[in-house]
Order: C-alpha cells, then structure tokens, then sequence
C-alpha cells in the first residue's frame, strides 16, 4: 500500500509521535484508541466485536471508564456505524493537516453509570 500512495509515509512517520487529537471532553481519566484494524478476509467472524470489547473491558480493568477513538468522517459509514452500534457517541469533528475531516467517538462504561446510580440510591 505504501508503493501506491507514497504520501502515506509522511503521514506514517507524523504517527510515530502522534499523542492524538485532544477530543471535546473533560473527563478524566481518558484512554485513548488510536488505531485497530481488522483484516477483511476475516469479516463475517465477529473479530471487530471481540477486539472493541477486549479494548474497552481492559481499560475499565485499568480504571479507566472512558475511552475516546477518531475515524475518517467522509466515506466511512459502515465503521461509523459501527462505533455507534457497538455504544460509541459521536462528540465532535476536526480537520487533519492533510486536510482529512474526522470524528471524535466516546465510549463510557455503562456499568459505571449503573454503579454511580446505586450508591445515590444507597
């Protein structure tokens, strides 16, 4: 792929010291997704379920009840909603230097809220 596109490795070698875009939010503490890929001879197998929910169940193993995930805004609706099926909310848009338009995703533990809920109750 990168023979193809050899602009990809100006944005590949950027990677290497990429910390993320600072998503919209202020809670703390934040984990951060910043990149997952699965490979499409393996679609239909349920591998990108299992990956969100071992990334997410890790984080909360952490102690870290929300995480945050960027995706290309254009021209990516199936994994768009794919986030948002598997409990993903969209909270904002940003614009890369190569000028590409993207979404920032926010996922917090539901077991959390439920948690949060039962001690006011207590």
């Amino acid at each position: 792929p990168v023979m193809k596109s050899p602009k990809i490795i100006l944005r590949l070698l950027r990677g290497l010291r990429f910390t993320g875009n600072t998503p919209p939010c202020s809670i703390e503490p934040l984990g951060a997704l910043l990149s997952t890929a699965v490979d499409p001879n393996s679609q239909g197998l349920g591998l990108p379920v299992a990956l969100m929910r071992s990334v997410c169940d890790e984080y909360v193993g952490r102690g870290i009840d929300a995480i945050f995930l960027t995706t290309d805004a254009e021209n990516n609706d199936r994994v768009r909603g794919f986030y948002t099926a598997m409990g993903w909310e969209l909270i904002g848009q940003y614009v890369t230097l190569e000028k590409r338009k993207m979404c920032w995703y926010l996922w917090q533990n539901p077991e959390k809220e439920k948690q949060e809920l039962r001690s006011i109750d207590e």
